[in-house]
């Protein structure tokens, strides 16, 4: 990200996004939330006040874009098994167990270690993100949805959705839920 900068300034911090308000001291023009982030927030909840906070930290105007993992059709039978990365000593691959509102993530794990390979297996819980909900608590909150950049939906790795919201433009007697 630093890379393609360029002179723009940018901040990265490297902490827990619910958090990321205490790193902020002025209000931004763009707010980026990269990755799947939003999906290892515990809980809806989480989501929606994670968005208040962005909301609240952007200039008017400004722009909230995210990106998450499309989990709304749960995958079945061997398309839960997901080639992650694969070196010459290494393979990783997660598998998906599918629920109503999470996702079990078991991240597993071959390495070879002198000539004998073993197994770790890890596990965590993952939010099931729906887009529809993003998008209606973005709205509640008082973005607009501005698009979901369709045009770039092929360049998404694994099915990620890409999110572009900004923020409405509201008179001063209408104020935006959460305010």
């Amino acid at each position: 990200i630093k890379e393609n900068a360029g002179e723009q300034p940018l901040q990265i911090v490297l902490g827990d996004i619910e958090n990321f308000d205490h790193h902020i001291e002025e209000k931004s023009e763009l707010i980026l939330c990269w990755g799947d982030t939003l999906t290892h927030l515990s809980s809806l909840q989480d989501v929606q006040v994670v968005l208040r906070k962005t909301y609240h930290h952007l200039l008017r105007g400004g722009k909230l874009i995210l990106s998450f993992r499309n989990y709304e059709i749960a995958r079945e039978g061997i398309s839960r098994f997901i080639p992650v990365k694969q070196e010459d000593n290494k393979i990783l691959t997660a598998f998906l167990e599918f629920e109503s509102n999470h996702i079990m993530v078991y991240d597993i794990i071959h390495e070879k270690i002198k000539d004998n390979w073993q197994l770790k297996v890890s596990a965590y819980q993952k939010l099931r993100l729906k887009k529809a909900d993003v998008i209606h608590f973005a709205k509640q909150i008082g973005y607009q949805h501005e698009s979901e950049e369709p045009h770039l939906q092929h360049r998404c790795a694994r099915g990620l959705v890409l999110l572009r919201i900004q923020l409405a433009a509201y008179r001063s007697e209408q104020r935006p839920v959460g305010k």
